[in-house]
């Protein structure tokens, strides 16, 4: 009887011993689960932030590009190859053409009379 209670009370404090490193492991858990979730936030704020920055340098992109659009339309009476193929190759061929022409267009009208380049009528 004194064997089988030594045994007992040798199992319950290697259950015990077993259920501390369990609580101990959640416990780490929750706290990576924690800082993971911080980290998601940041870099969620981080990626929302260059989203913003590569819209806004596009737009700046698509302006100076309309620009010189306008430019080469009106002085050479086309585009020049390297620029079309260009488009093509980062719109493909309706669109980049489409969002050339629109983008010119806006340059030119947001132009001063003094810089604008005379439109080609």
């Amino acid at each position: 009887q004194i064997r089988s209670r030594n045994q007992a009370k040798r199992q319950r404090n290697a259950v015990d011993d077993r259920l501390d490193d369990l609580e101990k492991g959640l416990l780490e858990f929750k706290d990576d689960v924690s800082r993971l979730q911080e980290e998601r936030d940041l870099l969620r704020t981080e990626v929302d932030c260059l989203a913003e920055e590569s819209a806004a340098l596009s737009t700046m992109l698509m302006q100076i590009l309309g620009k010189e659009l306008s430019w080469h339309s009106h002085e050479r009476g086309h585009l020049p190859a390297k620029i079309s193929q260009t488009l093509v190759d980062q719109f493909g061929s309706d669109e980049g053409m489409d969002l050339a022409t629109r983008e010119a267009s806006k340059s030119t009208n947001l132009s001063s009379p003094d810089t604008a380049a005379p439109s080609a009528t």
